[in-house]
Formats: C-alpha cells, sequence, structure tokens
C-alpha cells in the first residue's frame, strides 16, 4: 500500500516542483516590463524639455549678470 501511494505522490511533487520553478516570464510579467520601460523613456524625455528652456534662461541671465558687473566695474575705473 504505501508504495502505491508514494510513486503517485513523488510523480506529483516532481510535477509540481517543475511547474512552479518555471523561469520563463509570464506574459504579463513582459508587458508590465514593457510598460516600465515606455514610461520611464517618456519621463526622461519630458524632463528634458522642460529643463532645456530653464537651463537657456539661466544661462541668459548669468550673462546678463556678468554683463552688468562688468559695466559697475567700468563705471567704477572712470570715477577713480
Amino acid at each position: 500500500m504505501n508504495k502505491t501511494l508514494a510513486l503517485p505522490l513523488a510523480l506529483l511533487s516532481l510535477i509540481v516542483c517543475f511547474t512552479a520553478c518555471s523561469k520563463e516570464e509570464s506574459p504579463l510579467e513582459k508587458v508590465s516590463q514593457k510598460v516600465d520601460k515606455f514610461n520611464t523613456e517618456n519621463a526622461s524625455a519630458a524632463v528634458k524639455a522642460i529643463k532645456a528652456p530653464i537651463n537657456k534662461a539661466r544661462a541668459t541671465q548669468n550673462l546678463g549678470e556678468a554683463r552688468t558687473e562688468g559695466v559697475d566695474q567700468a563705471m567704477e575705473n572712470l570715477n577713480k
């Protein structure tokens, strides 16, 4: 009696082990990874699009400040 139960239980445990430990990704996981990658790429593009005008504005402001400082120094030198 023990041998008749042992063989089917052993086969069942092997089947469960091989199906549960499958390394193949499910289609849902593949789609989820693709969506995450797509969202990350779009977010990076959006950040670049937002930062580009801000960086240009900062560069323009820095140039203006440098020009103003140059004019101020020139005026000081004239007054000496």
